[in-house]
């Protein structure tokens, strides 16, 4: 599902079945359809018109230029997404770094400890 909000604030909301494939493009026109003729017209007349609004100049403008800021959206997603995905492995990175030092002072301790026991042996 997608909510395509228009500039007048108008929002619509487009659908995708299970047998559907994804096309941004038919995606726009059919939100356009819907927010101007869906007060009008059944769901069948809604889809008729998005197929019509495919050959008007007017409408064709103003999809590629929701295509781009879709584009764009979707690119700054991936950006965000990737950003997330390098700070948490840094984060986890960081995570083991610092257990590791704490085992390995654990086993410093232990040897020490260890390292004393056996030197009091030697001498008593």
């Amino acid at each position: 599902m997608y909510k395509i909000t228009f500039y007048n604030k108008k929002s619509v909301k487009t659908i995708l079945d299970s047998h559907d494939t994804f096309d941004p493009e038919y995606m726009l026109f059919l939100a356009y359809a819907k927010m101007l003729y869906s007060k009008t017209l059944t769901f069948e007349g809604v889809l008729n018109k998005s197929y019509q609004l495919q050959y008007e100049k007017k409408y064709v403008k103003y999809v590629k230029d929701g295509l781009k800021l879709f584009k764009k959206i979707q690119e700054d997603k991936q950006k965000k997404e990737e950003e997330e995905a390098i700070k948490k492995r840094k984060h986890e990175k960081l995570v083991a770094k610092k257990k590791a030092a704490k085992e390995r002072k654990r086993k410093d301790k232990i040897n020490l400890i260890a390292e004393a026991i056996r030197l009091s042996k030697e001498e008593g």
